[in-house]
């Protein structure tokens, strides 16, 4: 319907103000298409139109708007124009800014996904696995399915594959992984935002195991490993645990693996300089679910496996804290949202967050929050941290700069465009004390981001907002733009 609003507006003289009203009345039962040129391509799409019952002798017959009840049908509008229609219309509804008033929530309760980090864990070590391997638990996010999908052309021969890993760290650096393992060369095709983040210390460690792995401006090409009963490498951990995750999932093939740790430039090893611990106990955690002996000690993590990796497991993704987060923060600044799972996971790193809003709503003069082990939760936590009195500084995560956005700088810019002081340290953020309000009708730069999105949305329960980019949170919370019309959001074009 948007694809027709647009052409009918464009070729009938459809008037704008109701091809605008139109686009309004369906948004909210529209879902995000990552990539919609990819997810569709333009045979596709073609082929699909050419199927379609209103033709006439293969001519096809489009029915458009020249005004409100005033359809036409016409034969001028070629397959292809339907299709350049589309991907604009695409374009600008990922886009395009939108007024969001959450000035009267009501009372919501909602009930989450499954942890996209769990999610795509299990669905590594169940395709690795040797054991039949059932996943417990659904997730939607970009990240996952591109995973998912990813996987099941890996599985389906031993002919060479080309994969998508879209915007995900963690399914590029899983996919890596996987295509290491396959008997047959693999693509591992990725944006160009996502190539520019740091990799280099797992395809370091790759390489060291035998895998040859070339990048250019798509993505990364690898051919496999040798074959071996066991492997030995290193890698640095200090700017993400998720380069040692990944090489850890390795071990869900029954190859055994020893894993040597650094967090320094000379080699040496801190446990505690290791960027979101959390996150590597979890894969460990997971992975010792799923039959591998996990043992840790120093820099040293060995794995091995064990009789029941052969034998039937279920792995459970539990629901996800980072998209609890948001509600949880909402919760605190008097939002009536309640969520279906009242106590956070401790698997997760996120479920760290009831207690940092314990520690900054009790504060009276200043807070100190160490996030070396929870950085994403960083975004919600501002924006809980402009609406309490006392000062809070964020430390121990430097490597926010290195996550979708840099989500330091960037942060600290978005609360510059609606009004409100945040300021940039090394290692984190300080947000002075005193209530901050955002400026009604200020426009929140996301930068692209899905936690930046969310920590906008935070600030519309006080002043309404023009948020851009809206719909980056596909890549973690699909749901998200429902749950907060159902927790009393008005979202607007105008």
């Amino acid at each position: 319907m948007r694809v027709a609003a647009r052409i009918s507006q464009q070729e009938e003289g459809f008037p704008a103000a109701q091809a605008e009203r139109l686009r309004r009345h369906i948004d909210p039962i529209l879902c995000p298409i990552v990539k919609p040129e990819q997810r569709l391509s333009r045979q596709r799409f073609v082929q699909l139109l050419r199927r379609d019952k209103k033709r006439i002798a293969s001519t096809l017959r489009s029915v458009l708007l020249q005004d409100a009840a005033q359809p036409i049908v016409t034969t001028q509008i070629s397959d292809e124009r339907w299709y350049d229609a589309f991907l604009e219309e695409a374009q600008l509804w990922h886009t395009g800014a939108r007024l969001v008033d959450w000035s009267a929530p009501r009372a919501a309760h909602h009930t989450l996904k499954a942890s996209k980090s769990e999610m795509n864990r299990a669905l590594l070590i169940a395709h690795l696995r040797p054991g039949e391997t059932q996943v417990m638990g659904e997730a939607r996010a970009d990240d996952v399915l591109l995973l998912s999908e990813a996987l099941a052309v890996m599985a389906r021969d031993e002919q060479p594959a080309s994969v998508r890993a879209g915007l995900g760290g963690t399914t590029f650096r899983f996919l890596l992984v996987g295509a290491a393992l396959r008997a047959a060369s693999t693509s591992v095709l990725a944006d160009a935002a996502l190539l520019a983040r740091p990799h280099a210390p797992l395809l370091a460690a790759l390489r060291g195991l035998g895998a040859q792995i070339t990048l250019d401006e798509r993505g990364a090409h690898v051919s496999p490993l040798p074959v071996r009963e066991a492997y030995a490498t290193a890698v640095r951990c200090d700017a993400s645990s998720q380069f040692a995750s990944a090489l850890a999932l390795l071990a869900a093939s029954g190859r055994s693996l020893t894993l040597t740790l650094s967090t320094r430039d000379d080699g040496g090893f801190d446990a505690s300089e290791v960027a979101s611990k959390g996150y590597f106990e979890m894969t460990l955690a997971m992975l010792q679910q799923a039959g591998v002996a996990c043992q840790w000690q120093g820099p040293k993590v060995m794995l091995r496996p064990t009789p029941s990796l052969h034998e039937p497991a279920r792995l459970l993704a539990r629901p996800d804290e980072s998209s609890a987060a948001i509600w949880r923060v909402a919760s605190a600044l008097g939002a009536p949202v309640t969520l279906s799972h009242q106590h956070a996971s401790t698997l997760q790193p996120d479920g760290l967050l009831p207690d940092f809003i314990q520690k900054m709503t009790r504060a009276r003069e200043e807070v100190t929050l160490n996030l070396h082990g929870a950085p994403d939760l960083a975004p919600v936590l501002t924006a809980l941290a402009v609406g309490v009195q006392a000062r809070v500084i964020i430390t121990g995560a430097a490597h926010l700069r290195l996550k979708e956005s840099n989500r330091i700088d960037d942060l600290c810019e978005a609360y510059r465009g609606v009004g409100i002081t945040v300021k940039a340290r090394g290692d984190g953020l300080e947000i002075p004390a005193g209530i901050q309000r955002a400026r009604a009708g200020a426009r929140w730069k996301t930068f692209g981001d899905h936690r930046l999105v969310m920590a906008g949305a935070l600030l519309t329960l006080h002043a309404p907002l023009w948020i851009e980019e809206r719909w980056a949170v596909a890549k973690s919370y699909p749901g998200f733009w429902s749950d907060m019309l159902a927790a009393g959001a008005s979202i607007s074009s105008t």
